[in-house]
């Protein structure tokens, strides 16, 4: 008995474990279909080519069914291994798929989609109408006369009729939804959205001053030497348009019309001109802005009507100039015409321009050796104190300082990695004015901040009896572990230096009252000291 008792609790244990693992091992697997979708309510054209995909674990066999309202099930395909299945469906409705993935062990995963299969489509090409009256036709794919249904206001009203076309007038700019069906189809409708856009594209223009675009310090009000002209259309564009045009004395109203000549000069209209060329912005989506000049050509070509390239030519400086600009959009709809005037207007010559820059007093050095970079201000005092205006050269004198003297003057200089500074000095800048200075060093940055001040004489203190165009001059050495081929010393501006710890990095200069003194040009250009090993 003890012996028969044992033997039937084994069995028992063996039932036990053998009901617990066939648990385990008939866990339902994971099946989804990947096509079609349910979320993208897909809607396939009779008879067209329709993918069945799904996704599973390894080693299942698969069963594919379709259904719809009293039709099927039907078994497409029976314990297969693929994972796509191709077929088309003569019969429209709404359809239901189902996967079943099962193990070798019986156990059985499913998945279900749900899809339309509809007898109509829509015969239209274009999503977007530039006119108010458009007619949507569509086709029945079995090539029989029936009755439809079609809405333009999301089903809320359906007009039965049967043609294959709807013409539908006077539609305001806007977005439409256009749905047709059989008529006593329990299909979904065939939907088809278009746009009606009849407005032409506006545009709108912009011209910097010397602070915008890239310019700082280059020139004085309004534009300078130089202006950045910019635009943007709230459309996309299939042509630009482009004229100049020059005004007249103020207060005489006359506006000229401007044409390129062959040559690339400018050709002054009468006012009342009928032979104003219009210009091609060329590639109208992508360039959107432009460069005029009162030196050169402007940076962007234009082309005419035959497809001729012209430079902008240069402009002169002090005019009154305007550009006015006609878009069209993709559709040929023209839009609104747009115009903008502008000023190339300078207080100095080329010659003798305020500008400020970095030079060396070699051009290589070895490691081990120093060098020293002198910051120059050329013209810099002439500037500020008045003195360097020129007359009869159609330059605007306008001057936002007093005239009576530069005081005070700031700017950051970075050095390149790796460079020891020695040394800094302060040349005397300003004669009969007493020279203050000083500068800080942050050694992690290797950026130099100057600082100077020029007051005039009182009591006890020293005046300068001669002037330079040197500003600061600073000695560095290029350390035996310098590992560049290059080294330099460049002013900087805080919009280009992402250090943001550090501050008082935009030069200033300012006159005896307080005032910025406007135009100064730092030179964009780094000038650099060629590093060789030491022998």
């Amino acid at each position: 008995m003890k012996l028969r008792g044992k033997i039937i609790l084994l069995s028992l244990s063996v039932l036990v474990i053998a009901i617990v693992l066939s648990g385990c091992f008939l866990m339902p697997p994971t099946v989804k279909f990947t096509a079609p979708t349910s979320l993208n309510n897909s809607a396939y054209p009779v008879n067209s080519p329709i993918t069945f995909a799904w996704s599973g674990e390894s080693g299942l066999t698969y069963t594919l069914t379709l259904s719809a309202s009293g039709v099927g099930p039907i078994t497409l395909l029976s314990n297969s291994n693929l994972t796509t299945y191709q077929t088309s469906i003569a019969t429209p409705g709404v359809y239901t798929a189902q996967i079943v993935g099962k193990t070798g062990l019986g156990g059985t995963g499913k998945d279900t989609t749900t899809f339309n299969v509809t007898s109509l489509k829509v015969t239209n090409a274009a999503t977007v109408y530039a006119t108010d009256n458009v007619s949507v036709s569509w086709k029945s794919l079995d090539n029989k006369p029936h009755t439809y249904l079609y809405s333009i206001t999301n089903g809320a009203t359906w007009i039965s009729t049967t043609q294959t076309t709807a013409t539908f007038t006077g539609l305001s700019d806007g977005n439409y939804t256009f749905m047709v069906q059989l008529a006593n189809a329990h299909v979904p409708p065939t939907v088809y959205n278009f746009e009606i856009l009849t407005a032409g594209p506006t545009i709108g223009i912009a011209v910097s001053d010397r602070t915008e675009g890239g310019f700082y310090g280059i020139g004085s009000h309004p534009q300078g030497r130089y202006a950045e002209i910019s635009w943007a259309s709230d459309q996309k564009l299939g042509a630009l348009l482009v004229r100049f045009y020059l005004y007249g004395p103020l207060g005489t109203g006359i506006r000229y019309r401007l044409n390129i000549s062959p040559t690339g000069q400018w050709v002054v209209l009468p006012a009342t001109s009928t032979a104003q060329q219009w210009y091609l912005i060329p590639h109208p989506n992508t360039n959107t802005d432009m460069i005029v000049s009162a030196t050169g050509p402007g940076s962007l070509q234009v082309y005419d009507m035959s497809g001729n390239a012209y430079n902008v030519p240069a402009f002169q400086l002090g005019q009154t100039y305007a550009i006015g600009m006609l878009p069209i959009n993709w559709l040929g709809t023209q839009g609104s015409f747009s115009i903008a005037p502008f000023v190339l207007s300078e207080r100095y010559g080329l010659s003798n321009m305020p500008q400020m820059y970095v030079g060396y007093n070699t051009t290589s050095v070895a490691t081990g050796g120093s060098f020293v970079a002198s910051v120059y201000d050329p013209n810099l005092t002439a500037y500020a104190s008045g003195t360097h205006e020129i007359v009869n050269d159609n330059v605007d004198h306008t001057d936002i300082t007093t005239n009576n003297g530069l005081m005070y003057m700031q700017f950051s200089v970075q050095l390149a990695t790796g460079l020891q500074l020695d040394n800094v000095t302060f040349p005397d800048m300003m004669a009969g004015k007493v020279n203050l200075s000083t500068y800080k060093y942050d050694a992690n940055s290797g950026i130099l901040t100057v600082y100077r001040g020029f007051v005039n004489p009182v009591p006890d203190a020293v005046t300068a009896t001669s002037a330079t165009d040197v500003a600061v001059q600073i000695q560095c050495t290029v350390p035996a572990t310098y590992s560049g081929s290059y080294a330099y010393a460049s002013i900087i501006y805080e919009g280009y230096f992402g250090y943001e710890g550090y501050s008082n990095l935009n030069p200033v200069f300012k006159d005896n009252s307080l005032r910025n003194i406007d135009g100064v040009v730092i030179l964009r250009s780094v000038p650099v000291v060629s590093v060789s090993s030491a022998q």
